[in-house]
């Protein structure tokens, strides 16, 4: 079963692969096939019964039609005869006798196509083929159309894989060896007849291995099993259609400006003699020479590097000066290249934890916070590269919409007065978390006063 199924992948690679293929006008494409050989039944058999393992008689005849010389299809019939003793006493085996009928509808895939074939081994050609059909066996004495449900008769759905090596004789004929499997399902009783079948899917499995004789059908020259394939104009051209089709390429390949791309994908036919072009002949600018052409450079006037976009990294901290937001200064990358704040500026920042505070259910600053806001205003005038995130709070007083609300109000209201004191209130952002962030308990008056404030996190943006 599994070299049937392995046969069968390969058969249906080459139906699906996509291959250019001679014209099916000039091929004959019918033919017959017959054959004879031996066969093996090879299972299933009921307690006391087997046949040899290579039995005389099989015979199959078809008629094959093919569409062009890769593929086709073929109609055949087979007969079997499976005997326990086809070679004399075969040991223990019952006495018994059958006749198997297959009809079987195939399709053929032509690998000596695929594989060349006729740049190396022209008279040899190599079919697989697969498909499925009908089969009967029947006791050797009784009727050819009995009962269904006869003992002496048994019917079945067939699927047939092989595999055929060719010789070629003449254009008319050709001889060849073929081996191919046959599985059942719906085998009902054992070859022997005798038994049922207690296992179902595909359980019954015979092997045929023949050797045969095709014959060709039709007037042309050659049958597709061995016409090969043509790849490009098919033919014989004349003197003068060589010489046009020579002067048409070197029309293609001419480099009218000389920069080494053909003019028919040249876009900027007149680039100046000396500049260097790109594969579709477009003349690449560097402005800075910095090796990186203008439209890949994001800072074109700056020789800079390709890690860096094409800009320089005046620090050496690994962060591009257009990016940088302190680009004279060494520092970290998730700072945008600003140094780690300073202990001054983190004390300023720990301190607006503690001491910006408002009044109970209000958006009104308490007195002290407003000489730690000016400490912050300062903060950020000595360091322009700081942005502020400014993030609201409350206490649990109240609905949760309400402090919602009124945290937002908290954090603009910092901000207002931090950009009333000249701070660009693109630097300053705004969060709030309503009550849902507390630095201290809300059972206690003294903890709810520390949670109605706002922090700041410096940021780099």
């Amino acid at each position: 079963m599994k070299l049937n199924f392995i046969l069968l992948v390969m058969f249906l690679s080459t139906l699906f692969t996509s291959r250019a293929q001679q014209s099916v006008d000039n091929m004959n494409k019918l033919s017959i096939d017959a054959n004879i050989g031996a066969t093996n039944a090879i299972k299933p058999y009921a307690p006391s019964y087997w046949s040899n393992s290579i039995g005389l008689f099989h015979t199959n005849l078809g008629v094959r039609y093919m569409f062009n010389n890769s593929f086709g299809i073929k109609l055949d019939f087979g007969f079997d005869r499976i005997k326990n003793d086809e070679f004399g006493d075969n040991g223990a085996s019952n006495e018994f006798s059958s006749q198997y009928i297959r009809s079987s509808f195939q399709l053929i895939a032509n690998m000596g196509r695929f594989m060349h074939f006729e740049d190396f081994a022209p008279r040899f050609g190599l079919f697989i083929h697969g498909g499925a059909g009908y089969s009967t066996n029947k006791n050797s004495n009784g009727p050819l159309f009995g009962n269904w449900d006869s003992t002496d008769k048994d019917n079945m759905v067939n699927f047939i894989v092989g595999l055929t090596p060719q010789f070629k004789l003449s254009s008319k004929m050709s001889i060849n060896a073929d081996i191919a499997f046959v599985n059942h399902i719906y085998q009902q009783r054992t070859w022997d007849l005798t038994q049922p079948v207690s296992r179902r899917g595909f359980d019954g499995l015979m092997a045929n291995l023949t050797v045969g004789i095709s014959y060709y059908i039709g007037s042309k020259q050659e049958h597709a099993d061995w016409v090969p394939t043509e790849y490009g104009p098919t033919g014989d051209l004349t003197n003068e259609e060589y010489e046009n089709r020579i002067l048409m390429l070197e029309k293609k390949m001419m480099d009218d400006d000389s920069d080494g791309i053909p003019n028919y994908i040249d876009e900027e036919e007149d680039t100046p003699e000396g500049v260097e072009v790109d594969s579709k002949g477009r003349a690449i600018i560097d402005t800075d020479n910095d090796g990186i052409p203008n439209k890949l450079d994001k800072c074109p006037d700056l020789a800079g590097l390709w890690s860096m976009d094409g800009c320089p990294d005046t620090d050496g901290d690994g962060v591009s000066d257009y990016l940088d937001l302190c680009p004279e200064e060494s520092g970290l990358v998730v700072n945008r290249g600003c140094p780690e704040i300073d202990e001054e500026s983190q004390r300023i920042i720990n301190e607006s934890i503690r001491n910006i505070q408002f009044q109970k259910d209000s958006d009104k600053l308490t007195e002290s916070s407003f000489e730690v806001l000016d400490q912050v205003r300062s903060l950020l005038m000595i360091h322009p590269e700081y942005s502020l995130l400014v993030e609201g709070h409350t206490c649990t007083d109240g609905t949760e919409e309400h402090n919602e609300s009124l945290s937002e109000d908290r954090a603009k209201k910092v901000k207002m007065y931090l950009v009333a004191k000249g701070i660009d209130r693109e630097r300053i952002k705004t969060k709030w978390y309503g009550f849902h962030r507390p630095i201290a308990s809300n059972d206690t008056e003294e903890g709810k006063a520390r949670n109605r404030r706002t922090e700041f996190k410096i940021i780099f943006k």
